[in-house]
Parts: structure tokens; sequence; C-alpha cells
């Protein structure tokens, strides 16, 4: 199952990044990571229930999260306003890869949760602790984000 949502994930998280910003975005190894001592400052993340268990999220560094927003030409001067924008527009992100990856599992029954934004150095998701975090590291623009999922079946 992981090497299915693995392809799902890199044309469904491509296909978004191309069409919302104008974006090709180059996928990179794919590995297992922990919520130790990582280096984003700003995640989205939704929860999944029903055939698959788990979270989903996207991951940035702020300055990546903000350069992106400034490919929508939606705009502020004034900086916390800028970051309402910001968190939406990584809810966005992360409902509508979870939501189109999911998707193509077509004999899977989910839902989706209402996506959260964090923010702060090091912060922490509560991952399921019954299966890996997996992480789909991602590079545009000399810059790194990653998808990252941890799902399972009950």
């Amino acid at each position: 199952m992981n090497k299915l949502l693995n392809k799902y994930f890199i044309e469904v998280t491509k296909n978004i990044f191309n069409k919302l910003f104008d974006l090709n975005i180059e996928p990179g190894d794919i590995y297992s990571t922990t919520n130790d001592n990582h280096k984003w400052d700003i995640s989205g993340m939704v929860g999944v229930a029903g055939d698959l268990e788990g979270i989903i999220s996207i991951r940035l560094k702020e300055n990546h999260a903000s350069e992106i927003l400034k490919k929508t030409r939606i705009d502020t001067p004034d900086v916390a306003a800028r970051w309402e924008l910001v968190n939406d527009m990584i809810g966005e992100l992360v409902n509508n890869i979870s939501g189109n990856t999911l998707s193509k599992l077509t004999d899977t029954h989910f839902r989706v949760s209402v996506p959260i934004t964090i923010q702060g150095e090091n912060h922490i998701l509560k991952w399921p602790d019954n299966a890996p975090i997996v992480a789909i590291p991602f590079t545009v623009d000399d810059e790194d984000f990653e998808v990252q999922y941890s799902l399972y079946s009950e």
C-alpha cells in the first residue's frame, strides 16, 4: 500500500503545485522519519478516519511558505494578516493533497478532518504510534518541503 500511496502523493502534490502556483516541483528520496529535531517551521495537517486512519501533513520552512504565497498574487503589507493568509494557504494545500490522494484509493472509505496549521521551531505533531511516519521530500527553487503521512488500517 505504501508504494501506491507514495506514487499518488507525488502525482497529486506535483499537479497541485503546478496548477496553483505554476511551480514544477521535484520529489526526492522517500524515507521514514521521526518527530524529533525536524527543520520545519510550519506544518499543515489533517486527521484521517475510516478504512485508513492517521495523519497527513505538509511541512515547510517559514520563508518558503511566504515565497509560495507570493505566487498566488494575494498579499498584504500587514504582517499579522499575511501570516493568516499563509496559514490558510497551508491548510488548503494539505486538505487538497490529502483528499485528492486518498480519493484515488477507490475501494477505501475515509473522512478527512478540518485542516489545522501549526507554527514554531521544532513544533511537535502527534503521530500514530502504530505506523511509521513516511516523508516525501520535494524541491522547488532550491527550497525543500515535505509531505508526510502515517496511515494504518484496522
